[in-house]
């Protein structure tokens, strides 16, 4: 263990885990700074009678969904990647019964009595400004429930990453929050499976948002990887070892699209998973999709179910979408982790497979059009234009586009080659803009406690 001095004196000599962490030489400079700021806030605000009090810095991941667009809470599998940006915590622990919280982007405090809980009920009853103390609380409640320890700390939180920008704030700041429960009172026992159960029930039960595990696995995790959830409690987690260094070999780059916060639109995100659990059981009583079998799966099965209206024409397309899209991650996963296909070979399968997921989303998931909005209501259907405009660009000059992570409104993903980064940039920034665009790198780091000072 280290005091903060000690520690923010290891930040400044640059240590490598800083260039795992940010790939970018520029960012890692402004992101290092930042980090020195928190530091500067810990101390102010809960270390001024305790200066050789002992801390420890978290860092954890946001995420970029390739494949598997609202797969994985059918239990389906998905194609992710951990990147670059996230959010960082300082942790002392204050030897009371208070869990306090500072969240330093927003300057807003939170406390959670440890002894009075608050219920999921009126967790969900709270005041936006209220609602990520709900989040932090869902996290005890679940560590509580399992047996788990937690105690007194003072935390204060960081995140690199703008609400509803589609790369994963809340489960990111879930799991951070998580990680630092679990070093700091678990000895770090609790497996990044543990932890990202814990986190999606934080959210189911606290924040009100149906999420699937994808998000939580590739926070805690880093690196890419190929989920299978199968069996959720305890996925199958295979690492794309090829994946960032094929994607350098070829020079492409990852650009992350915001066109407005999805905020607001749980209701309309949780219907599609609510759709698909709907057909699951018109199809013989199973749960979720991935329960489905071959034979079940048939078009013309789902097609008796409409005309019989057991099911609706957009239930009917979202179940297509489930089922065309798990083949797709279960084919295009081994592809990307064969050591005996060239780099070219698997960034065009990998491409080619993001196009269609895409595709799908916007035709069968229907999850590309805000549906409180008119269509052609060209300032609140960013998302639909943005997407469109990016399909566009990379037909003509190469790479793929997508819809990215819940849809509806929020964020498009968009893969390129790095000469064309500068004009798709201008394009979209002069359409939408400044600041529109946002690029990332896949981030090899799993969530946790950093290793600022190296020990013996």
């Amino acid at each position: 263990m280290a005091t903060l001095t000690q520690l923010t004196n290891a930040i400044e000599k640059k240590p490598e885990i800083f260039e795992r962490l940010y790939l970018d030489n520029l960012i890692r400079e402004q992101r290092i700074q930042k980090w020195i700021e928190l530091a500067n806030i810990h101390r102010e605000k809960f270390l001024q009678n305790r200066a050789e009090a002992e801390c420890g810095y978290y860092v954890s991941s946001g995420r970029i969904e390739w494949i598997g667009n609202h797969t994985d809470h059918q239990h389906g599998p998905v194609i992710t990647s951990a990147v670059d940006a996230g959010a960082v915590g300082i942790a002392t622990k204050n030897e009371s019964k208070l869990i306090k919280i500072y969240d330093a982007k927003y300057k807003v405090e939170h406390t959670i009595n440890l002894e009075s809980i608050t219920s999921p009920d009126e967790a969900l009853k709270r005041s936006k400004g209220e609602r990520w103390k709900s989040l932090y609380e869902g996290v005890v409640a679940a560590f509580v429930s399992r047996g788990l320890k937690v105690g007194g700390v003072d935390y204060s939180m960081m995140s690199e990453i703008e609400s509803g920008s589609g790369i994963s704030s809340s489960a990111n700041i879930a799991v951070n929050f998580a990680e630092m429960l679990n070093s700091e009172f678990n000895e770090g026992k609790i497996d990044k499976a543990k932890i990202s159960e814990i986190c999606q029930e934080a959210e189911h039960k606290y924040w009100g948002k149906k999420c699937g595990l994808m998000d939580q696995n590739a926070s805690a995790r880093g690196g890419a990887m190929f989920i299978d959830f199968a069996n959720p409690s305890k996925p199958e987690v295979v690492k794309l070892r090829f994946l960032a260094s094929d994607m350098q070999e070829k020079d492409l780059v990852v650009g992350i699209a915001q066109y407005g916060s999805h905020g607001g639109l749980d209701e309309f995100y949780n219907q599609m998973g609510d759709d698909m659990r709907f057909v699951a059981g018109a199809l013989g009583n199973y749960k979720v999709l991935r329960d489905v079998p071959d034979s079940r799966r048939q078009r013309a099965v789902l097609e008796r179910l409409v005309l019989k209206r057991t099911i609706t024409p957009r239930q009917e397309d979202r179940a297509k979408h489930y089922f065309n899209e798990e083949r797709r991650v279960l084919t295009t996963g081994p592809i990307l982790d064969d050591a005996n296909k060239t780099a070219t070979q698997r960034m065009r399968v990998f491409l080619n497979a993001i196009n269609q997921s895409g595709t799908s989303s916007e035709k069968y998931l229907h999850n590309v059009i805000d549906p409180t909005y008119p269509v052609d209501d060209w300032d609140n259907q960013r998302l639909f234009n943005g997407y469109n405009i990016s399909r566009r660009f990379t037909k003509t000059n190469g790479g793929a586009a997508r819809v990215h992570g819940g849809g509806i409104a929020g964020t498009s993903l968009t893969v390129i080659e790095r000469k064309f980064q500068q004009l798709y940039t201008q394009m979209m920034e002069n359409i939408f803009g400044e600041g529109t665009m946002a690029y990332y790198g896949v981030r090899d780091v799993p969530a946790g406690k950093v290793p600022l000072i190296k020990t013996n």
